[in-house]
């Protein structure tokens, strides 16, 4: 496996297994032996790169030029497609555009408020459809909702503790402080209300 994180981060050498990365820039063109997890400003796969497995890809602007081996999802402002797909590709983008080299083996659905830009030649074996951006936003809602329900009473517990121990430490390292804000709480009532 490879993780690596930068401004720049260019992959050009052969990883048998997995790759995770995130960068400003970051630029695939050596052989990935399974899946590739990328999140960046500018992510690019080129012609000479290859994936044997699937590719999850976070970023501003994303060009997909090598072959996948699986299915490939992309969330980002602009997504390229110039190769082929073998399995479904899921893109969650603003613009979407397939080149005349493109190839989708599997399905082929994306959320975007406009139309995908599908050159000449491109090919998509399976199903094709374009979904609006809330009906995800919806889905990712009902999704997280049961886990919501549970997590702001922990949150509020936590947050009761990390400041009674805050307020301990405070009173413990800084005792002088705290006898004088005391002090002057009790001194300017209605002065420390109104003005702080």
């Amino acid at each position: 496996d490879m993780l690596a994180l930068g401004g720049v981060v260019h992959i050009a050498g052969e990883v048998t297994q997995n790759v995770r990365a995130a960068g400003g820039e970051v630029v695939v063109s050596g052989i990935i032996g399974r899946n590739a997890t990328i999140v960046g400003m500018n992510v690019t796969f080129t012609d000479e790169a290859r994936v044997q497995g699937g590719v999850v890809i976070g970023g501003a602007n994303v060009f997909l030029s090598s072959p996948v081996g699986k299915e490939a999802r992309v969330a980002g402002r602009n997504f390229t497609l110039a190769n082929t797909v073998a399995g479904d590709v899921e893109a969650a983008v603003e613009n979407i555009g397939l080149t005349g080299k493109a190839r989708i083996e599997g399905d082929f659905t994306y959320w975007s408020n406009k139309e995908a830009q599908i050159d000449e030649g491109a090919v998509v074996l399976g199903v094709q459809e374009r979904r609006s951006p809330q009906q995800l936003t919806g889905r990712v809602g009902k999704i997280m909702e049961p886990a919501t329900r549970w997590v702001k009473p922990i949150l509020g517990i936590l947050s009761f503790f990390t400041t009674l121990l805050f307020g301990l430490l405070f009173i413990r390292f800084f005792p002088g402080f705290s006898r004088t804000t005391v002090r002057t709480l009790q001194i300017a009532k209605w002065r420390s209300l109104t003005t702080g």
